[in-house]
């Protein structure tokens, strides 16, 4: 009989979690404040991280010399990030070659092997890692604790400059004319 409340409490606390995820995730982010770092000097930007779904490894600063990369911090359990994802995908396909779109993953408790699960089964494109301890740590340095409690987030870098976009889902199309100001800037 112990068993059945376990799973009950169990149940409940998963239901819980999961309408806290779709509540405090910013399901759309309507106001896309842009916020730079002064800093020029990001170390957390040289840890190499490994994509679940090829096994090469990376690091941001490698990808963000001469292509911007928009950086979204996600977890597979979370379905504002899962929104996300498929905005991302939607980019990528209607702009090839246009930015890297990097999906970091968070949640400690999540293999590789769970990642590429998700990115295989929902055809998502792009690259996934699991986030490496510097790097959550350079980012909580940036931007505060806040960006690891309010997933989907997004910052786009290119170069040294990193733009904070914040929580929620950006759409396709807002991805799309935020790399295009990045190229007029850049002269592209």
């Amino acid at each position: 009989m112990s068993n059945v409340i376990a799973h009950k409490i169990y149940l409940v606390a998963a239901i819980f979690l999961v309408f806290c995820a779709v509540c405090f995730s910013g399901c759309i982010n309507e106001n896309n404040t842009t916020a730079h770092a002064d800093e020029k000097v990001y170390e957390w930007m040289d840890s190499e991280m490994t994509n679940v779904v090829t096994d090469e490894i990376f690091t941001l600063r490698e990808l963000t010399q001469g292509t911007p990369t928009v950086v979204h911090i996600f977890a597979t359990w979370c379905p504002a990030c899962n929104a996300q994802l498929g905005e991302s995908t939607a980019f990528l396909e209607s702009y090839p070659g246009k930015a890297h779109i990097v999906s970091v993953d968070i949640d400690s408790s999540e293999t590789p092997a769970m990642i590429a699960d998700l990115v295989a089964n929902r055809g998502y494109d792009g690259i996934f890692a699991v986030a490496e301890r510097p790097v959550v740590q350079g980012l909580m340095d940036l931007f505060g604790q806040e960006i690891m409690m309010s997933i989907p987030q997004t910052i786009i870098i290119s170069g040294d400059n990193l733009a904070y976009l914040g929580p929620g889902v950006i759409r396709s199309a807002d991805i799309a004319s935020r790399i295009d100001a990045i190229y007029q800037q850049l002269g592209k």
